[in-house]
C-alpha cells in the first residue's frame, strides 16, 4: 500500500510539473529558443559568428511591449539580410599586402584607368562578396531602427 500512495504522489507531482512547464511554453520558447519567425531562424543560423549581433537587436526590442513595431522592423530587416550584400575588392601585392588604389587621388579618369590597368598586371585582384547578415553590428541596426521611427513619428 504504500509503495502505491509512493506512486501516485511522483505521479501527481510529475503531472503538475507537466501542467506549469506548458502553461510558461511561451515564456520559455521565447526566452530559451527565441521564438522568432522561420525566415529570421534561418538568417541567424546562416550568420556565422555575427549572429550574436542580430540577436542583440532582437533582444533589444524584446524588452520593452510598446517596442514591439521595431521588433517587427529589426525581424523583417534580418530576415532580407541575407539577399543583401556588398563587395570588397583591392590590389595584394605578392607578399599579400594591401596596395592602396583611391581613383579620386589620380586626378583625372585616364591616369586612374592607367593606374588600374598597371597594378592589374602586376598585382593580385582580390575580391570579396560578403552578406549583409555576416557583417551588419547591433549598434548601426538599432541607431537606424530608432532614428526612422523618430522620423516617423515626427512627421504623423
Amino acid at each position: 500500500m504504500k509503495n502505491k500512495q509512493k506512486y501516485w504522489n511522483i505521479l501527481f507531482y510529475v503531472v503538475v510539473v507537466f501542467l506549469v512547464l506548458f502553461m510558461l511554453r511561451d515564456f520559455i520558447s521565447e526566452k530559451v529558443f527565441g521564438n522568432h519567425p522561420k525566415e529570421v531562424k534561418e538568417v541567424l543560423d546562416l550568420s556565422g559568428p555575427n549572429r550574436k549581433q542580430l540577436e542583440q537587436v532582437l533582444d533589444h526590442y524584446s524588452i520593452h511591449k510598446e517596442d514591439s513595431l521595431k521588433l517587427f522592423a529589426a525581424r523583417y530587416l534580418i530576415s532580407n539580410s541575407m539577399i543583401h550584400s556588398f563587395k570588397i575588392s583591392y590590389f595584394e601585392d605578392n607578399n599579400g599586402e594591401k596596395v592602396e588604389f583611391y581613383p579620386p587621388e589620380y586626378g583625372s579618369l585616364q591616369k586612374a584607368s592607367s593606374a588600374r590597368d598597371s597594378l592589374m598586371n602586376h598585382a593580385n585582384y582580390i575580391s570579396n562578396v560578403v552578406s549583409d547578415c555576416a557583417q551588419l553590428k547591433s549598434g548601426h541596426l538599432i541607431n537606424h531602427i530608432d532614428k526612422l521611427f523618430e522620423t516617423w513619428e515626427s512627421v504623423s
